[in-house]
């Protein structure tokens, strides 16, 4: 077989449905012949803002296993169509210094 030179990627996520995109994400890792390892690595170059946010707020722990983080992100990060954050999310939520006022 010859060598796969085309990388199927999903377009970078910052918010909204991140079980929409891990959906998307895990089709060009298959497409890609991706094994855990390479997911987990390749997963946070395609995060900015919100997502990467998210990202860098998994532990060490979490951010080494493709599952953990993929269960972790797709749990705090709730699309704006839902209206509310779980009372876990909110829980976590931290205010950043000047953000209200």
């Amino acid at each position: 077989m010859a060598e796969q030179r085309h990388v199927s990627i999903p377009k970078p996520f910052a918010s909204g449905d991140a079980g929409e995109w891990f959906k998307r994400f895990e089709i060009c890792c298959k497409a890609n012949a991706w094994d855990e390892k390479a997911k987990v690595l390749k997963l946070p170059t395609l995060l900015e803002g919100e997502a990467l946010a998210t990202w860098m707020e998994l532990s060490e722990d979490e951010q080494g296993d493709y599952g953990a983080a993929k269960q972790k992100m797709i749990e705090r990060m709730v699309p704006v169509s839902q209206g509310t954050r779980s009372p876990t999310n909110f829980r976590n939520t931290l205010l950043v210094e000047g953000q209200w006022g």
